[in-house]
């Protein structure tokens, strides 16, 4: 062997030790169709987050805003398939287990997904990604016909460039700033009352803002209000409602939301059975969906999507 094939080689081999590799396959592309589609906030600028790892594949966006950010988790045992590889240099170093991390257009992938139509449950569905070409790939499966899509992803410097380094947006996320201070109360309700609940709210009004108050004794409740130039909507959730799974109120609590904002952090209601509403005492708001996988032998890796908002101002 001479000098210039060894070096090669060893090329060659370094690229391999350099690689990540991350796959999942789904019979039903649905699933991931409708988790996607709840943080998905329109639009064709949509910037996703993606960050896959040996346990799960995470999609996170922050809102145009910036007062928002939605993040969607499903556990590797949603899929009957899922393969997360890293090279020797990746494992030494710690990042396997950090996984990897790249961003693409989530109404790119989306448009993607739904090449088949958005009822059909018949679709297979694998995503797949290595870090040699950085591409994303999408293959669809239905009826014998396979279809496949390539995203072209991006770096998290390129998307944050001009705005804040990649390190400073990992640092600054609203799930970081929610645990910087301590929880005024938290809620879990079960999702038909609360989707019926937002529902009657959008009916009534599209725009103005929306006040979560919650009271602790005598009457201890939680409060929705919607209040435009004309109107205002009330809600009430006794503490003995039925709509409670659990209700903790530690000091009277309330803040005023976009309404904009709550409407896409309840999106997912419509494919959950139980949602998780935390406020800390900055008016942070944590909303955490659990999504229903009516698939048999999925319930310990059942999927969910959490959405954080900001207050509307900084004052209750």
């Amino acid at each position: 062997m001479n000098l210039s094939q060894a070096s090669s080689e060893g090329e060659l081999a370094a690229e391999s030790e350099d690689d990540q590799i991350f796959s999942c396959r789904i019979e039903n592309a649905k699933v991931v169709t409708d988790i996607l589609s709840a943080i998905h906030a329109g639009g064709k600028d949509n910037v996703c987050e993606v960050k896959a790892s040996a346990r799960a594949v995470v999609f996170s966006v922050l809102g145009r805003g910036k007062n928002t950010q939605a993040r969607a988790t499903m556990q590797a045992g949603l899929f009957e398939e899922f393969i997360f590889e890293s090279g020797q240099q990746h494992e030494s170093s710690g990042r396997a287990e950090g996984g990897m991390h790249f961003c693409i257009n989530l109404t790119t992938l989306l448009d993607c997904l739904l090449l088949f139509g958005s009822t059909s449950e018949s679709t297979a569905a694998t995503l797949t990604y290595s870090s040699l070409d950085a591409l994303f790939k999408i293959s669809l499966e239905e009826a014998g016909v396979l279809t496949t899509c390539e995203l072209v992803t991006l770096e998290r410097d390129d998307v944050y460039a001009g705005n804040v380094t990649a390190e400073e947006a990992r640092s600054t996320t609203l799930y970081a700033q929610f645990r910087e201070h301590p929880e005024a109360c938290r809620f879990i309700l079960k999702a038909e009352p609360l989707r019926d609940a937002i529902q009657d709210m959008c009916d009534v009004l599209s725009g103005g803002d929306v006040t979560f108050h919650a009271m602790q004794s005598p009457e201890e409740m939680l409060k929705l209000s919607l209040k435009g130039s004309l109107d205002l909507f009330e809600v009430e959730f006794p503490k003995s409602s039925s709509a409670f799974v659990m209700f903790e109120c530690l000091s009277e609590t309330r803040w005023a939301y976009f309404n904009a904002a709550i409407q896409l952090g309840m999106k997912a209601l419509t494919i959950s059975k139980e949602t998780f509403i935390r406020i800390n005492s900055e008016g942070l708001m944590s909303i955490q969906h659990q999504i229903k996988d009516k698939r048999s032998g999925a319930q310990a890796a059942e999927p969910y999507i959490d959405f954080f908002i900001l207050p509307v101002d900084d004052a209750p």
